[in-house]
C-alpha cells in the first residue's frame, strides 16, 4: 500500500510543503466534482456528463495498462482522481485480467 505524503516526499518535495502538495489533488477533485454536478444540473444533461466521466476512467485505465503501475504518473493518478492509489492495481486487473500489473 502507498501513502501519498510518502510518495510526494519521494518525488523530492521539501518537508515543509508535503502537506500542501498532498492536499492539492483532493482539493482539485472536490472543486471538480462540485463544478461537474453544477454544470450537469444547470444544463439538465445527465447522459453526457456520466458518459464523459466513464470515458475519463476508461482512458485512465488504458494508460495504467500501457505504462504500468510502478510509474510515478500512474501511481499519483489515483490521488489526482481523488481516491487511494491501490485502486489503480484493481483497475488494471478489471480492464485486462491476463496482465499482472
Amino acid at each position: 500500500m502507498f501513502f501519498l505524503p510518502l510518495i510526494v516526499k519521494g518525488l523530492g518535495v521539501s518537508t515543509d510543503w508535503i502537506g500542501l502538495v498532498s492536499a492539492l489533488p483532493y482539493l482539485c477533485a472536490f472543486v471538480g466534482m462540485i463544478a461537474w454536478g453544477y454544470h450537469s444540473d444547470l444544463t439538465g444533461e445527465r447522459l453526457w456528463h456520466v458518459g464523459g466521466a466513464l470515458f475519463a476512467v476508461r482512458c485512465r485505465a488504458r494508460v495504467c495498462i500501457l505504462i504500468g503501475v510502478g510509474h510515478p504518473v500512474v501511481t499519483n493518478g489515483g490521488a489526482l482522481r481523488g481516491d487511494d492509489v491501490p485502486d489503480v492495481q484493481r483497475t488494471c486487473v478489471l480492464v485486462d485480467p491476463e496482465r499482472h500489473c
